[in-house]
């Protein structure tokens, strides 16, 4: 008798019988199609979908790198009349035509804007790595605000004109919670200047449709081109940072103003952190130049318009300066640089250093009591204007403005020769009376 082989699976009795293998099945078949399809085939798709992207990429790359040579040469020839093809005979060639085609036309105009791109990718070329979650959600959170606010504001006065009262209605947060989250420094003597929160609730309520509308489109126009490419975290940041910017402007400028609403901090933050990536990133933005000049062009027509306003204008021009200053400083602090320069860490940290130094200033300039603004000669926090013919020697109503109760007292000896005064006609006029 044959001796048995050895059988590896007993070794305490190697001579013992080897196990017979069963023939695979027609199950063993199908587990076996299945383990490849969902686990090796899955492995093999995700590895070609990997390399056609790094392909794709390359491809992309390399088009914009041809595209960009060939507006490189463009420029080159405007510059070198020796490169340019000559004119026609008893012709003078056009300075606009940078290609030196015969025509002006929009690629000489895209060539004339361009700029060349220092070592490595362009800021245009990472302009869309991002969702712009937060700026969609600033938008909608506001609005939705305002649309409830002001239906309820509008429904509440009766007028039987419903619409036009509606979009001319003011609607936020400030209509839930009535007098609490605007901002404000005083009302009267009421002292609101502790109240913090003010400093950033007052975004989420807006005056009528016009400002909620040019506010969103503002977020819209400028903080999704900068969420795409900076990211969530950082305009979190910068947006909220403008608006208590625009709060702290608002308490050093203008303190006695009934109370202050809308996101407009915020949104001027974003042109400050859209000059502010001009700052860091000069040379690597391709279009650097027609940016600088929107940027500085919306900055001339805001200047403008604060100086023509009327004294009964409600906007907060300081605000928006507050909350464009707050975006230009934070954003060279915080904005996405591709490439960090010495001289470029220096400039971060003087914007650090003036950053907390203006924020120490206006909280100090704060805490006096009563307030004033930079441009009043008088601390006061009662304005009125008042008829006393033993106080004046007329019969002429005068502006006033008192800082304790001794001083209203005085002029509040006739009860009815007191009324409210606007203090901003007042301070138009120069016609306080101490």
């Amino acid at each position: 008798m044959a001796a048995n082989p050895e059988n590896p699976e007993n070794p305490e009795n190697p001579n013992a019988d080897v196990p017979q293998q069963a023939a695979p099945g027609i199950l063993d078949h199908v587990d076996d199609f299945f383990s490849f399809w969902f686990g090796q085939h899955k492995e093999m798709a995700k590895e070609q979908k990997k390399v056609a992207k790094v392909k794709t990429k390359e491809e992309v790359k390399k088009q914009k790198e041809e595209e960009r040579n060939q507006k490189k040469a463009l420029r080159e020839t405007a510059q070198n009349p020796e490169n340019q093809e000559a004119p026609e005979e008893g012709g003078a060639r056009n300075i606009l035509d940078i290609d030196g085609d015969g025509d002006v036309d929009l690629e000489d105009m895209m060539a004339g804007m361009e700029a060349d791109v220092d070592e490595g990718e362009a800021e245009e070329d990472h302009a869309a790595e991002h969702k712009p979650w937060y700026m969609g959600f600033q938008i909608l959170i506001c609005a939705g605000f305002w649309i409830v606010g002001s239906i309820m504001t509008a429904m509440e006065e009766d007028s039987g004109d419903f619409f036009p009262t509606w979009i001319s209605s003011m609607g936020g947060l400030e209509t839930f919670v009535p007098d609490k989250t605007s901002f404000k420094i005083h009302s009267d003597c009421e002292d609101y200047r502790w109240e913090v929160w003010r400093w950033f609730t007052y975004q989420y309520t807006h005056g009528d449709v016009q400002h909620i509308l040019m506010n969103s489109v503002l977020v819209l126009l400028c903080g999704f081109p900068l969420e795409m490419f900076d990211g969530t975290l950082r305009m979190i940041l910068v947006f909220n940072i403008g608006v208590i910017g625009g709060a702290c402007a608002q308490m050093v400028s203008n303190p006695h103003a009934s109370g202050l609403v809308g996101m407009s901090g915020g949104c001027y933050s974003l042109l400050g952190m859209h000059m502010s990536d001009l700052v860091m990133n000069w040379r690597q933005i391709r279009w650097r130049k027609p940016k600088l000049l929107a940027l500085l062009g919306l900055m001339v027509v805001d200047i403008v318009s604060s100086q023509l306003s009327h004294p009964d204008d409600a906007t907060g021009h300081s605000a928006h300066f507050g909350g464009w200053l707050a975006g230009l400083l934070m954003g060279i602090v915080c904005v996405r640089n591709l490439k960090v320069e010495f001289y470029e860490k220096i400039i971060m940290a003087t914007a650090i250093i003036i950053g907390l130094g203006l924020m120490g200033f206006c909280i100090g300039w704060n805490t006096s009591w009563p307030p004033r603004s930079v441009w009043d000669d008088n601390a006061w926090c009662w304005p009125r204007q008042v008829w006393n013919p033993e106080i004046f020697g007329d019969n002429e109503y005068h502006c006033v403005r008192c800082g304790d109760q001794a001083c209203i007292d005085e002029f509040s000896v006739i009860p009815a020769g007191v009324a409210a005064v606007n203090y901003k006609e007042c301070d138009a006029a120069q016609s306080w009376w101490n």
